[in-house]
């Protein structure tokens, strides 16, 4: 990488023991992508056969790291992508893999207010807000990994949303973007 020279903190990135996980947490220009682009090329130094996927959360991250990694070539293979975009890739590549509706279909903003939301409201007899939280809560236990229930939301309204859940996306043949790192994880576990 042309003339980068790490920071402490990037150093110590740099030098971290790449057997142990780890994550870089930083604002926006603080070096986070030039950092990650000499890590990998030190990878690439000592195991030039190693192969490198970088995923971020979102798509303005992923835009950032392929231009950092397009001014060094030599660094990485593989254009960075969306952990959602993995996600679906991995799943579509492995037949069975994922317990979704086939084909992949992905609802969007105005199917999931408009249908999804307030079907499944109508359905349990609740609230298209409380439904709303329903589906905040899976989003954030699916990204998390760590089950947490919203204390406004009563255990048999909970319970009565994921029957109809299940049985609504199977009917309708569609998939949430939120649930698929937790569909990829469940695949490979």
């Amino acid at each position: 990488m042309p003339d980068f020279e790490p920071t402490d903190e990037q150093q110590r990135v740099l030098s971290h023991d790449l057997a142990v996980p780890a994550r870089v947490s930083a604002g926006p220009g603080t070096g986070k992508s030039a950092t990650v682009v000499a890590l990998i090329q030190q990878l690439l130094d000592g195991r030039p056969d190693t192969r490198v996927r970088m995923l971020t959360f979102t798509r303005a991250a992923t835009s950032e790291l392929a231009k950092k990694v397009a001014e060094h070539v030599t660094a990485v293979v593989e254009r960075p992508s969306t952990v959602h975009s993995f996600a679906i890739s991995v799943l579509l590549r492995n037949e069975g893999a994922g317990d979704f509706p086939r084909p992949l279909r992905m609802a969007d903003e105005w199917e999931q207010r408009h249908i999804v939301d307030e079907t499944l409201a109508r359905r349990i007899g609740t609230t298209v807000k409380r439904v709303g939280w329903l589906f905040q809560e899976l989003a954030a236990n699916w990204e998390s990994l760590v089950p947490k229930e919203n204390p406004r939301v009563p255990p048999e309204v909970r319970a009565a949303f994921q029957g109809a859940w299940q049985e609504h996306r199977r009917v309708l043949g569609y998939t949430l973007m939120a649930e698929l790192p937790y569909q990829l994880l469940q695949a490979l576990g």
